[in-house]
This record gives C-alpha cells, structure tokens and sequence, in this order.
C-alpha cells in the first residue's frame, strides 16, 4: 500500500511516520513537508529504507520512506507520478499561531480539502483526516466550526472510504511547546475522573495507532479492534460508521461511498 502523510512533522503526524516506518502493510510512504521532519522521524524513517522482509512480512520486500519538501502545499502535495492509496491528513494549528481566523481557516480547511482533490485525482481511495472533538457547523466556537466544515467538504468527496478522527485535548512532545495546552492537559490529567471519557486528553501515539488501523483493516463491518479497542457502528440514517475507542478517547467518523 502506498501512503501520502501530510503534516508529519506535527505532533500527530510524526507519531504517524513512526508507526507507518517498517509496517508491512505499507510499501511506500510519501510525507510531504514544508519544513524539515524532526530528527526522530528521520533517524527512523531511514532505518526502514531498506526493511527486508521477516518470516511475518511475506507482502513486500523492502519499503522505501521519503520526504517530499515542498513550499506549496496546495500546488504540489505529493511527488509528480505518485499514486497514494491512502491519505493521512495531520494538518492543523491554532488561532493564534496562525496569527487570524482567516490564516488559520486556510491551514485547517482550505489546505485539506485542496490535498483532498489533488490525491483523489491521483488514484486515492481512502482519506484520513484529523478533526476534533467538538467538530459542529452549530458550535458557536470558531475553531469548531471550521473543523467540521472540513468534515463535511471531505465526505462530499468521491473517495470509497473516508475516516475522520477526533481527538480531544493531544498530549505529547512538541517541537514548539503551547503553554496553554500544557497547562490544560495537566488540568485535565489530574481531574480525569470528572471528564467525560470523549473529552479526556489522549496521547498524540495512541491517535496514530487508531490512523494505521482504520488504513489497514478496512472491513465495514461492526468489530472491535485488537489494537486500539476500537467499536464499531453503522449509522443507518447517515451511512456514516462511528468508531469510539475506550482506550484512546478518540472517536472516528468512516463514511463509504
């Protein structure tokens, strides 16, 4: 399976790369970056270069792990040629990072939905993206808001399957610490017993986990998952499958076209 990883050098995102570098189920991973992947994600993206296959990976031979640097990711999202099967979409900021609501509506909506398109061109099939808890075109926040015009932008898409997946609160090493966020997830950690278990903060490698599953185990039907305790349930007014894990906090939205 070829993956295209977009903002793997977020939080979320090099948990990803780590996850995907060496699996078996993937032959060639694209992550498409505008700035340098941390030396974490590189040192182990090149030890998987040239992974031979083991008694348990008889699919593929070797597996070959790139950057693909780029100033423009709306132009240029993936390597000319390159047929991805599966999409890992990590792309996401902050109001205040992005310094406006229209500079962060472009990174958290615009930018997804633009890769979106240019990766269905390509021959994707399956799209996976990172929203949030609390995603709803009703929510008077925001930040909200635009996450879930995101959702909905993407499922009107003509991809076979798209997963959405919304985390609460990420916990996690930054490159670049949010103060704010720091002070939350200590809040919250230390009072989880009084937060719904939707909202408790979960860790940015347990978001990846349930990522690489739903690429991976790509059955619509209900079950639940040996790796990330991941339930399944069909929506019959929606056709929309929702996933909750118990373990993670994380819920995912998988529609089928």
């Amino acid at each position: 399976m070829k993956a295209l990883v977009v903002g793997g050098s977020g939080l979320v995102g090099t948990e990803l790369l780590k996850q995907l570098s060496g699996h078996s189920a993937f032959n060639e991973i694209v992550a498409a970056v505008r700035s340098p992947l941390p030396e974490s994600v590189s040192t182990s993206t090149e030890q998987h270069v040239s992974h031979h296959a083991t008694q348990h990976d008889s699919h593929h031979a070797t597996q070959r792990v790139t950057q693909h640097s780029t100033s423009d990711l709306f132009a240029h999202p993936m390597p000319a040629g390159f047929a991805p099967d599966v999409v890992f979409c990590c792309l996401g900021t902050t109001i205040k990072k992005a310094g406006s609501e229209e500079a962060f509506r472009k990174i958290d909506f615009e930018l997804p939905v633009a890769i979106a398109r240019v990766a269905l061109q390509a021959g994707a099939q399956h799209f996976i993206v990172v929203s949030a808890t609390g995603a709803s075109a009703t929510s008077r926040v925001f930040y909200n808001r635009v996450k879930s015009e995101m959702e909905d932008a993407v499922k009107g898409l003509a991809y076979r399957s798209v997963t959405i997946v919304q985390p609460s609160l990420l916990l996690g090493e930054r490159s670049e610490p949010r103060f704010g966020e720091q002070v939350a997830a200590l809040l919250m950690q230390s009072f989880s017993f009084l937060i719904p278990k939707k909202w408790q903060a979960v860790h940015a490698n347990q978001v990846a986990s349930v990522m690489v599953e739903a690429a991976v185990n790509t059955n619509v039907e209900m079950r639940k998952s040996e790796n990330a305790n991941v339930e399944m349930r069909k929506s019959e007014n929606t056709n929309v499958e929702m996933r909750k894990s118990e373990n993670t906090n994380v819920e995912m939205r998988k529609s089928e076209n």
